[in-house]
C-alpha cells in the first residue's frame, strides 16, 4: 500500500533528469540539464520566492490566530463545540468554494492581485492546523502550574514564557510548518485571489503544463516536491531533539 501511494510521487524525479525533450518513462539517458534550467530561469526564481513570501505570511497569521484561539477557548464542551467547528470549517470546505467567498470579499478591498490576498487567504486555511496543534497540547498543561506560578507571584508574561510556551511551543511550531507547506502547495487561491499576476510556483505550474508538457515541468515538480519533504523532514528532526532534550532535563 505505501509503494502504491509513492510511487506517483516518486515517478517526477527519473522524468525530470530525462536528457530528452519530452516526458518519457523510462528515460532513454539520464542529464541534469532540466534541473539547471529550472534554477537559472528568471520566471521560477520569481514564482520560488513569491511561494515562499506566501508561506511564511500565512504561517505567520495562523500561528497568531490560531495559538490565540487554542488559548481562550472555553472549558465547557457546551460554549466551545460550535466555536471549534467555525474554526475547522477550513478543513471541510473545498477551496475552490473558500476561494470564491474570499474573491467576493477581496473585490471590495481591493485585493484581487495581490500577495496579501493570498497570504490572507492561506494563513485562514492554515489556522486550524494551529488550532488544533496546540489544543492537543495545552490538554497536557496541568493548571496546578499556572496557579503554582501566580502564588508565587510570578506575572502573567512571565508564567507564559516560563511554563506555556514550553508546552506549547512543538505544537505551534507544527502548525505552523504545516500551514508553510500547504500554502507553498495551494493553486485555488492563487488561481483565484492571484488574478494571473502573482506567480506562485503551482500557479505559474499550471499555466504552463496547459500548453505543453516536458521534463521542465517534472524538474519543477521534483524540486518542489524535494523542498516540501526537507521542510517537514527538518522540523520532524528537531522536534525529536527537542523532545530527547526534555527528557534528559
Amino acid at each position: 500500500m505505501l509503494v502504491f501511494l509513492l510511487a506517483p510521487t516518486a515517478m517526477v524525479f527519473p522524468l525530470a533528469l530525462s536528457a530528452g525533450r519530452v516526458l518519457r518513462f523510462p528515460p532513454d539517458e539520464l542529464s541534469l540539464v532540466h534541473i539547471e534550467n529550472v534554477a537559472t530561469s528568471g520566471v521560477w526564481q520569481k514564482a520560488l520566492i513569491t511561494s515562499v513570501q506566501v508561506g511564511l505570511g500565512a504561517a505567520l497569521i495562523a500561528t497568531i490566530i490560531g495559538t490565540l484561539a487554542a488559548s481562550v477557548m472555553p472549558r465547557r464542551r457546551v460554549l466551545s463545540l460550535p466555536l471549534q467547528l467555525a474554526i475547522a470549517l477550513p478543513l471541510v470546505l473545498p477551496p475552490v468554494v473558500l476561494a470564491v467567498a474570499w474573491f467576493g470579499l477581496f473585490s471590495d478591498l481591493s485585493l484581487i492581485g495581490s500577495k496579501l490576498g493570498i497570504i490572507i487567504g492561506h494563513g485562514f486555511m492554515g489556522v486550524p492546523f494551529v488550532f488544533l496543534n496546540v489544543s492537543g497540547a495545552l490538554s497536557n498543561l496541568n493548571p496546578e502550574y499556572l496557579l503554582a506560578a501566580r502564588s508565587l507571584g510570578a506575572r502573567a508574561h512571565t508564567v507564559f514564557l516560563r511554563i506555556v510556551l514550553p508546552i506549547i511551543g512543538p505544537g505551534v511550531v507544527a502548525g505552523a510548518v504545516l500551514t508553510f507547506v500547504i500554502s507553498f502547495d495551494e493553486l485555488i487561491l492563487p488561481l483565484f485571489l492571484g488574478a494571473g499576476v502573482v506567480p506562485t510556483i503551482p500557479q505559474v505550474l499550471w499555466s504552463q503544463i496547459q500548453h505543453t508538457t516536458t521534463p521542465e515541468i517534472a524538474a519543477v515538480a521534483a524540486i518542489t516536491t524535494a523542498f516540501t519533504l526537507s521542510v517537514l523532514a527538518g522540523y520532524l528532526i528537531l522536534a525529536r531533539s527537542f523532545g530527547a532534550t526534555k527528557k534528559v532535563k
